[in-house]
């Protein structure tokens, strides 16, 4: 199965579908951007490199710990944006604070690119 361990990860959206984001808004009761897509996607996507996945489910609903973690992830891109934060995944409340959530880990100075 896609997206659980040992299984594939994909995503595929097209941006420019105004009757998906419209259905978004309605569900979720917040705008959608492409900023915070990407960044629920890469969640999903971090957490399968990160080896943590052996809580996701197959239901892709707001009870999946990965989808809570998507979540989380994607309302730091909505904070960057000015953005109102997700509370809910498919109309349903998620928590704040799910479990498993692994931060990335911040890069050692030597590999930070130095500002001009």
């Amino acid at each position: 199965m896609e997206g659980l361990p040992g299984g594939g990860s994909k995503s595929i959206y097209n941006f420019g579908n105004k009757s998906e984001k419209e259905r978004f808004e309605d569900v979720e009761g917040v705008p959608l951007s492409d900023l915070s897509l990407v960044a629920h996607e890469m969640e999903h996507q971090y957490d399968k490199e990160k080896g943590n996945q052996s809580d996701a489910t197959d239901s892709n609903n707001a009870d999946d710990p990965s989808e809570q973690r998507a979540v989380k992830t994607e309302n730091e891109a909505r904070k960057l944006e000015g953005l109102p934060l997700r509370t809910t995944y498919g109309g349903r409340k998620v928590p704040t604070n799910p479990q498993n959530y692994i931060m990335p880990t911040p890069q050692p100075k030597e590999n930070k690119i130095k500002k001009k």
